[in-house]
C-alpha cells in the first residue's frame, strides 16, 4: 500500500498533467458541442458539419475587445479562438450583397426576415459599403443568414431575466474569389428580436472593420 503522501502527491502530479492536456486542447469546436450533439438546438439547416468543424467557442478580436459565440474567421494568428490581425479589410471591399435570411427557428415572428435583412443594410452601409438585396446581384461581398432561433417575449428563470434574441448563422463570401472569409453562430438580445439584429449587425461589422 502506498503511502499517503505518496498517493497525494501522484494524484496532485496527474491532476496537473490533464490540466495541461486541456490548456493545450485548443477552443471547443461546435461540432463537439452539447448544443450540436443534445439535439435540442437547430442545426444542419443552413451549415453543414464542415462549417462546425471549423467555428469555435468564444471567437474574439482581441483588439476591439469584441466576441463572436460560435465562429470561424481568417486571420493570421496561430490561436483559432484570438484573432488580432484579417487576412482581409472591409475597406478592401465596395459593395455587398445581403440576402433575405432563412428562417428555420420554431417560434415565428411576423416579418422577421424583412426586418433582419434591412437592418443589416443599414449597419453596412453606414459602414460605407454599397448594398444590394436582390438574389443574384453582383457584389464584391455577399452575406448569407439564417435564423435558427428567437424568442419575442422576456423570460425568467429563477431570478434570471432574459431578454427577447435572435440567433443568425452567417457567411460572409470573397465572391471574385469564392472565398469565404467568417462564419458565426451569434445570438443577440434587445427590445425584439429585430432590433436584436441590428445589435448584431453593428457587432458583426465592428468585428471585421
Amino acid at each position: 500500500m502506498k503511502h499517503p503522501v505518496i498517493r497525494t502527491l501522484g494524484m496532485t502530479v496527474a491532476t496537473c498533467l490533464v490540466l495541461a492536456g486541456a490548456a493545450h486542447a485548443g477552443p471547443d469546436r461546435y461540432i463537439d458541442s452539447s448544443d450540436y450533439k443534445k439535439g435540442e438546438e437547430i442545426v444542419g439547416k443552413f451549415f453543414g458539419d464542415e462549417e462546425y468543424k471549423l467555428i469555435v467557442d468564444d471567437l474574439e478580436r482581441v483588439d476591439r475587445d469584441i466576441e463572436l459565440d460560435w465562429g470561424w474567421v481568417k486571420h493570421s494568428g496561430k490561436k483559432p479562438d484570438k484573432v488580432k490581425d484579417l487576412t482581409f479589410s472591409l475597406s478592401d471591399y465596395r459593395s455587398i450583397r445581403i440576402a433575405r435570411p432563412e428562417n428555420h427557428a420554431i417560434e415565428m415572428a411576423d416579418g422577421i426576415e424583412q426586418k433582419v435583412q434591412e437592418y443589416f443594410t443599414r449597419v453596412f452601409e453606414r459602414a460605407g459599403l454599397t448594398v444590394a438585396t436582390e438574389p443574384g446581384a453582383a457584389a464584391d461581398l455577399a452575406l448569407d443568414m439564417a435564423i435558427v432561433d428567437l424568442k419575442s417575449g422576456a423570460t425568467s428563470v429563477g431570478w434570471i431575466n432574459i431578454e427577447p434574441f435572435i440567433e443568425l448563422e452567417l457567411r460572409l463570401t470573397d465572391t471574385a474569389k469564392d472565398a469565404v472569409l467568417l462564419l458565426a453562430r451569434h445570438q443577440s438580445h434587445s427590445s425584439d428580436p429585430a432590433a436584436a439584429a441590428g445589435k448584431m449587425a453593428g457587432e458583426l461589422v465592428r468585428f471585421i472593420e
